[in-house]
């Protein structure tokens, strides 16, 4: 005959809920390990970030300076070079100016009028509104020429002159009951710039050889003051 041993069901199953509870224990502790390792690398990659972004600020302070300063000697390059080519302006401006009144004089002279008044760069200011013009000269018989100088004379330069002797009326009201006349002078012409002057009843100024000659349009424009 064989024996039976009596079976303890309770400790087996004591037994079978500590390893249950053991595996349930390890497995909450790798979670727990888990979310503590992720929480960490979650704290670096924060500071991480934080310091990239606190880099890229200053970087970006450093370049907008860096950009700041390059426009400010920009600019103060640009003014010096406007001032310098104004002063060059001017003074070739002035040049040809200086160029143009001997020959006007001259050949107002030889048609009889007597100078009075000659103004160079004559400037006119009425009503807040502002003219200035490269020469006015005022003669005798009720006359004033109204001198426009350039380097290089186009027809967008005579049509200039003649809406400024057509508006002359509003700036030289002290010269009203006057004739007023339109003098062109430049040392070189665009492509029938000089035909479009005389044809508009203009006197041309133009280098003839080493001298600056004016010739006279076959009816001088003449608008009265």
């Amino acid at each position: 005959m064989f024996e039976i041993g009596v079976i303890n069901l309770e400790g087996v199953k004591s037994k079978i809920q500590r390893r249950k509870r053991e595996a349930w224990e390890i497995r909450f502790r790798k979670i727990e390990e888990a979310i503590a390792k992720l929480a960490e690398e979650n704290k670096k990659t924060a500071e991480e970030n934080r310091l990239a972004i606190e880099r890229l600020s200053e970087e970006n302070r450093l370049a907008i300076a860096k950009l700041s300063e390059e426009n400010r000697k920009t600019s103060e390059e640009l003014r010096l070079f406007k001032e310098s080519i104004k002063g060059i302006t001017d003074g070739w401006g002035r040049f040809i100016e200086g160029m143009v009144e001997p020959s006007v004089m001259k050949f107002l002279k030889e048609h009889d009028f007597s100078i009075l008044e000659i103004y160079q760069r004559a400037k006119f200011s009425k009503n807040g509104k502002n003219k200035e013009y490269d020469l006015i000269v005022v003669c005798d018989k009720d006359s004033v020429f109204m001198v426009s100088a350039k380097t290089h004379v186009s027809s967008k330069d005579v049509k200039e002159l003649l809406v400024d002797m057509k508006e002359f009326s509003f700036f030289g009201e002290r010269y009203r009951g006057r004739n007023l006349y339109g003098i062109i002078a430049g040392i070189s012409y665009g492509r029938g710039a000089d035909t479009f002057a005389l044809r508009s009843g203009l006197y041309v100024v133009k280098v003839s050889g080493e001298v600056m000659q004016v010739q006279a349009p076959k009816k001088a424009r003449v608008l009265r003051i």
